[in-house]
């Protein structure tokens, strides 16, 4: 397993922002997918395995509360969280992960932080 990153959205976790997320990773993979429905995707991009979840913060304190700290944000401000983890451990992981959360950030309104093994 490779490195892994968090996107903590500012705005409320809605199906419709869901769909938006999925038509991203599905634009962004090669070859092109379409993505079902739900909270957890694999995709390949750039040749390189990515797997990504959606999670309620609340759900995952144990796992996220110093990063939040370290972010400056509470649960209540981040009320969830896309987790990526790249396959591989090379720097196109890392440049890959940090790319696709700085989009998901930018469509989220949200914080990315740093792939980190």
């Amino acid at each position: 397993m490779g490195p892994c990153c968090a996107v903590y959205a500012r705005c409320e976790l809605t199906e419709g922002l869901l769909d938006k997320m999925a038509s991203y990773l599905a634009d962004a993979s090669r070859p092109q997918v379409r993505l079902p429905r739900g909270r957890e995707w694999s995709i390949w991009v750039l040749g390189r395995p990515v797997s990504v979840r959606v999670e309620r913060t609340q759900d995952v304190l144990w796992d996220c509360e110093d990063e939040l700290l370290e972010l400056g944000l509470l649960p209540e401000t981040a009320p969830f969280r896309v987790v990526l983890c790249a396959g591989c451990n090379s720097h196109e992981d890392y440049e890959l992960l940090r790319r696709l959360s700085a989009d998901l950030a930018w469509l989220l309104d949200g914080t990315p932080t740093e792939p980190t093994k």
